[in-house]
């Protein structure tokens, strides 16, 4: 999976945030970033916060009049497919290594955009944890970073490692069923095919056993 880093944003707190030529990503976060809510954002585990360029567009044309840093994202991406992301994925974001960490909860701050855009990225299946939810990945993830650099609009940002999925096992084991029920109608058909040859044969016995007519 790869993309490209559509812009560097970072602000004093709050949204949105700004671009910036470039930006330094530490185990902090982009250097001259800050948060209004410090005790909500920030830290280690949610060092920086990816969204999605093709999701902004999704809610622009819903009527939600947000860019790229409206909703307070560090990294505007583009081209990488947020629905397949899962957390323990690595990214390269131009220098620097991201790990994947958790699901952005958006909080009424983003009301400033229009009633209604929480339900439009995030819901109870999200907050559940299901991959399955059509609203997986559109509020955004958060991600620590591994390997300190520096990030630049246009910087390819491309998956290192990927966690390892429930779903491949769910598909191995719907793979197993199924060629376990193929297997039983292998095995039935061969069954039938065995006592229609079994009853052809006796159908014969029985016709040369019958007494000739004068």
């Amino acid at each position: 999976m790869q993309g490209k880093v559509l812009q560097v944003n970072i602000s004093p707190g709050g949204v949105p945030k700004r671009p910036i030529p470039e930006g330094r990503l530490t185990a902090e976060g982009f250097d001259g970033d800050r948060w209004n809510h410090p005790e909500y954002h920030g830290g280690p585990l949610k060092a920086v916060l990816l969204m999605s360029i093709e999701v902004l567009e999704d809610l622009r044309a819903q009527g939600f009049p947000v860019f790229a840093g409206a909703t307070g994202e560090n990294l505007t991406t583009e081209g990488l497919v947020y629905s397949r992301i899962r957390f323990g994925d690595r990214f390269r974001a131009g220098d620097a290594l991201i790990e994947i960490t958790r699901m952005r909860r958006p909080c009424e701050t983003l009301s400033v955009y229009g009633t209604g855009i929480q339900a439009a990225i995030y819901d109870e299946r999200v907050k559940a944890g299901d991959p399955t939810s059509p609203r997986w990945g559109k509020s955004g993830f958060y991600a620590k970073v591994l390997e300190p650099g520096m990030v630049r609009p246009n910087d390819i940002i491309s998956v290192e490692h990927m966690s390892v999925r429930e779903e491949i096992t769910e598909h191995m084991s719907v793979r197993e069923e199924i060629t376990e029920h193929m297997s039983i109608r292998e095995k039935h058909a061969e069954h039938m095919s065995v006592r229609e040859n079994e009853a052809g044969r006796s159908d014969a016995e029985g016709s040369l056993a019958e007494p000739q007519g004068a």
